[in-house]
């Protein structure tokens, strides 16, 4: 399945869930790592956990399904749903070489066997994978393809940042998902970003 565009997102500083907490360079660096935790009943709040509104997938919406992210203000940090994800990276896309391959971590909602663009829609818009170094960026789905066991989805950016002017800059990527064996417990799916060649937006 190809396309010139399949899907466009804007996104910036203003909507990240780690906006908070990047007071310090320690802050910054622990925010590189996603802890997954429980997240208990969906039809439940969990204690001390926020729950960003626009970070619900589209049918995945409470009572039925837990969220997938969630802001711990107590502990200054944001989690994932141990239901979802193993622990994640935090990977920054802009700064990925041409062909460098670096892990973000494990899959385990068999949901997103069937919608993995879903699962690109979800890393890219929850700031997982980090697109934009200052202000904001603009990432286009380009491209899909999968074979049933293998996913792949190309994208390309261009990211915004100021210092005695605005400068725009392009670059690509690749999300990719791996799928294991039907049944092996625990684990569905492996997830990695790949630096690919810029296109200018």
């Amino acid at each position: 399945m190809a396309s010139r565009e399949l899907e466009t997102w804007t996104i910036d500083r203003g909507t990240s869930p780690w906006r908070d907490f990047t007071r310090t360079y320690e802050e910054e660096q622990a925010g590189r790592e996603v802890r997954a935790v429980p997240f208990g009943d969906p039809r439940a709040v969990t204690a001390g956990l926020e729950v960003p509104p626009d970070l619900v997938l589209p049918g995945r919406a409470a009572p039925l399904i837990a969220p997938l992210i969630a802001i711990d203000r107590a502990a200054r940090r944001v989690v994932v749903n141990a239901d979802a994800f193993g622990d994640l990276a935090r990977i920054d896309a802009t700064s990925l070489r041409s062909g460098e391959t670096r892990a973000i971590g494990v899959v385990r909602d068999a949901a997103f066997l069937a919608d993995p663009r879903g699962l690109v829609r979800f890393l890219v818009t929850a700031q997982i994978v980090q697109t934009y170094v200052h202000v904001e960026a603009s990432v286009r789905l380009l491209s899909e393809h999968d074979d049933g066991t293998r996913y792949r989805a190309a994208l390309a950016g261009v990211h915004t940042y100021y210092t005695n002017a605005r400068h725009d800059v392009p670059y690509g990527f690749v999300l990719g998902l791996d799928r294991r064996e039907v049944g092996l417990p625990g684990c569905i799916g492996d997830l990695f970003i790949q630096g690919a060649a810029s296109e200018r937006a």
